[in-house]
């Protein structure tokens, strides 16, 4: 097997005093100059997944969490001093705070729209403490926005979904917050995969309620990450973890393939769970406004490849998204079981749009 080293690259920013730069955070202008300096280490054997692994991933066997401290992907180390925290931020704080005193006062139980805005100032105020405060300190506020929400649910049904989301980013970011909070959800590579493969940064956040995926600026270097037993209806943002190796989506609510678009820009995925879904359940696709099918954009089938599904018998009417998803993924291990669509002629078209498939739903193809 090919031995690949570790390249390090040494990144330097330089960024002049410039009126154009605006806080995202407090609104203020930059006044300072900018420069810092961090070395990048790629291990390009981790990215290749080499062709001559054969061997099954097992989702189940995921042995124990808890990886140590040293062991995680350093990240958000940029911290601000204090004689660089503006009176403005600080009379910003100070404006939440007597915002959520006076919300509290005239709380009503049962009014939608006191126990949404308690939650949206209390979420403000979390961020904007979480940069000079230990996270044990104000935890506390997790707990009370979800339940403000969990309440909202049951109080506007119509709009439960948008809740359910709200909650969903409240969930990702206790569990990404910081090093101690990212460990209660990460495992070592060997537990899931064969000593052949040596893949950093394995994440699991199964069984969370999520209905979406957010924080995701957090999650750049995991290259496996289990989404299995929540409640994704999208897996929007995944898109932007482009060392993603292997993806578990297996029990969720996931109901059409045009949800599954943004796998396409996942240059290095080579294992794929979305078994257990609602694909192929509804006949119309409301994920489509998101992901324009073949019939409306200009990415169309070449004429070799059409005809080529026509010599194989095997029929295509009801699969364009399907075949436009799968054709673009060089995925070895595939699991579609228990979905509407996953039947014997689907099979057959996966076989046909995934040469490099060597394992289906379990099943040694090659």
């Amino acid at each position: 097997m090919k031995s690949w080293e570790a390249k390090v690259y040494v990144i330097e920013v330089k960024v002049d005093h410039s009126e154009a730069i605006i806080s995202s955070c407090s609104g203020s202008r930059s006044i300072h100059r900018l420069n810092f300096r961090f070395t990048l280490s790629l291990n390009y054997d981790n990215l290749e997944f080499a062709e001559s692994v054969d061997e099954l991933l097992d989702w189940t066997d995921v042995g124990s969490l808890g990886v140590e401290s040293n062991d995680l992907v350093s990240f958000d180390q940029s911290k601000l001093s204090e004689d660089l925290v503006s009176g403005f931020s600080k009379w910003q704080m100070q404006t939440i705070s007597g915002e959520i005193n006076l919300i509290e006062t005239l709380f009503k139980e049962n009014c939608k729209f006191d126990k949404l805005t308690l939650a949206r100032l209390l979420i403000a105020h979390d961020a904007m403490l979480s940069h000079k405060t230990p996270v044990t300190e104000w935890q506390i506020h997790f707990r009370d926005v979800l339940e403000l929400f969990d309440d909202l649910v049951k109080l506007d049904p119509k709009h439960s979904k948008y809740y359910e989301d709200e909650k969903s980013l409240v969930l990702m970011n206790q569990a990404t917050i910081d090093k101690k909070s990212f460990s209660n959800h990460c495992s070592s590579s060997r537990n899931y995969i064969s000593s052949k493969l040596h893949l950093h940064g394995c994440m699991q956040l199964r069984n969370l309620l999520l209905t979406r995926i957010g924080y995701v600026e957090r999650l750049l270097w995991v290259q496996v990450l289990d989404l299995s037993y929540n409640k994704l209806r999208s897996i929007e943002g995944v898109e932007a973890l482009q060392l993603l190796t292997c993806l578990n989506l297996r029990n969720n609510q996931i109901c059409s393939f045009t949800a599954l678009q943004p796998l396409k820009l996942l240059s290095y995925l080579k294992v794929l769970d979305i078994s257990f879904n609602d694909i192929g359940a509804h006949p119309v696709d409301t994920a489509r406004y998101l992901f324009s099918s073949p019939s409306t954009r200009s990415v169309e089938l070449d004429k070799e490849f059409f005809e080529d599904y026509c010599r194989s018998k095997v029929d295509i009417t009801n699969s364009w998204e399907a075949i436009c998803l799968f054709r673009d993924l060089q995925l070895h291990q595939l699991d579609v079981k228990n979905n509407a669509v996953a039947n014997k002629n689907f099979r057959d078209l996966l076989t046909k749009a995934l040469p490099t498939l060597m394992w289906l739903d379990g099943e040694r193809l090659r």
